[in-house]
């Protein structure tokens, strides 16, 4: 079977990052609580907060220098990038 262009952006996945149910936790601290983001291919944001929130933390975990499946189940969250 041979798939055109359009055939491939209709059957690729509409998200970019998509985060769901991601709970961080360091130490006995959940630093990220049932996170969840979803952001489209191309899309643009940013990520403010006030000192301590979790920005870095979320990077991190956007970048892989995280894991949350090392701190609970696997069940209990998903992340595709």
């Amino acid at each position: 079977m041979e798939y055109t262009i359009n055939d491939h952006q209709q059957l690729a996945d509409p998200y970019a990052i998509e985060l769901i149910n991601i709970t961080i936790r360091l130490g006995n601290k959940d630093v990220l609580k049932s996170i969840n983001l979803s952001i489209e291919q191309g899309g643009i944001f940013a990520l403010l907060g006030p000192s301590g929130c979790g920005k870095t933390t979320l990077i991190r975990t956007l970048v892989g220098r995280l894991h949350p499946m090392n701190n609970y189940d696997e069940t209990r969250g998903k992340i595709s990038i």
